[in-house]
């Protein structure tokens, strides 16, 4: 007897059934054993210091004149846990550049330095401490009150910046120079570099401090207030090259003044005896940089409009855009 299937019986075996027969194989296979599913929200990795992603420059929907230049220090934070490389980009009204408009990059360092000047040769003897405060430079003037030299009850302080090789102004506690301010008065005056040198005697050359918001300054010329003889001043850096600048002070009592550097003379007509402070280091638009897992590098961008630029509108824009390795 045949084990298989007669054609006979084949021909009796109604076509649902086939079809049932297949459909139960089909069903029976797995198209997995399991799975793991998870959702979330993904933030960028760079990003301000204070969280967000977008600021205006302090020029924003102002009016200018062309020969002024813009600081704005903003902090840059990698929120990621691995470093991460980036870079600036900017452009113009939608182009990479503008003729006569120079934007510029500077790591902040975090300057600080320690002066002081000596006893026994006639010098006030003082320690000058100078710090880095982010957006600003400070700097602490203690001054020996028991050394001799303030024998009618006063003091005065000269504090004077220069970029370059050009003396730019100083700030200065009033000790009689300009008859138009009270003694003690702090003052902020500008160098003529047309051959003038110092105004400080001037009004018009005088501008007190505590009308200014790029510049603080403490400290009373009187013993009788400030028996310590501690005074400090405190400059934005949008005042101060954020790449590098020079300073030196003067420290003035009953008879002469005491200079830091030594060196220093009033009559200079150039930073050649001055203090270098190093304050940032230049990146340039598209020179790759990197920030470290939970790093806060800080930056300084300058905005430089040249005198002769053409008068109009400028939308301008800087970018912190990521580098594909």
């Amino acid at each position: 007897m045949s084990k298989g299937l007669s054609k006979k019986m084949l021909k009796t075996i109604p076509l649902w059934a086939i079809i049932l027969s297949a459909s139960l194989v089909t069903a029976s296979v797995l198209t997995y054993f399991a799975f793991i599913e998870g959702s979330v929200t993904v933030h960028q990795s760079v990003v301000f210091s204070d969280g967000s992603t977008e600021k205006t420059f302090s020029f924003n929907n102002g009016e200018i004149v062309a020969g002024d230049t813009f600081i704005d220090t903003v902090g840059i934070k990698n929120r990621a846990k691995v470093p991460v490389k980036v870079k600036f980009i900017d452009e113009v009204n939608n182009h990479d550049e503008e003729e006569g408009i120079t934007t510029r990059y500077w790591k902040l360092e975090g300057y600080s330095d320690i002066k002081t000047t000596s006893d026994g040769s006639g010098s006030i003897p003082a320690t000058i401490k100078v710090e880095d405060l982010g957006d600003a430079v400070r700097w602490t003037i203690d001054m020996d009150e028991t050394s001799g030299f303030f024998k009618n009850g006063h003091a005065a302080v000269g504090l004077i910046i220069g970029v370059g090789d050009r003396i730019l102004f100083q700030v200065h506690s009033n000790d009689g120079t300009c008859p138009e301010y009270n003694w003690g008065t702090w003052l902020y005056s500008p160098y003529d570099p047309t051959g003038g040198g110092w105004h400080t005697s001037e009004a018009e050359w005088n501008t007190p401090v505590d009308e200014m918001t790029e510049i603080n300054a403490t400290g009373s010329r009187y013993i009788s207030e400030n028996p310590e003889l501690i005074f400090t001043i405190t400059i934005s850096k949008k005042l101060l090259h954020p790449g590098e600048f020079k300073w030196a002070i003067a420290l003035m009592g009953d008879t002469s003044d005491t200079f830091s550097p030594g060196t220093f003379s009033w009559t200079n007509t150039d930073t050649t005896n001055f203090h270098t402070a190093i304050v940032g280091t230049e990146i340039q638009e598209g020179q790759p940089f990197t920030i470290n897992a939970g790093e806060t590098l800080t930056f300084a961008i300058t905005n430089e409009f040249d005198a002769a630029l053409e008068p109009g509108t400028y939308n301008i824009i800087t970018r912190i855009v990521p580098v594909e390795e």
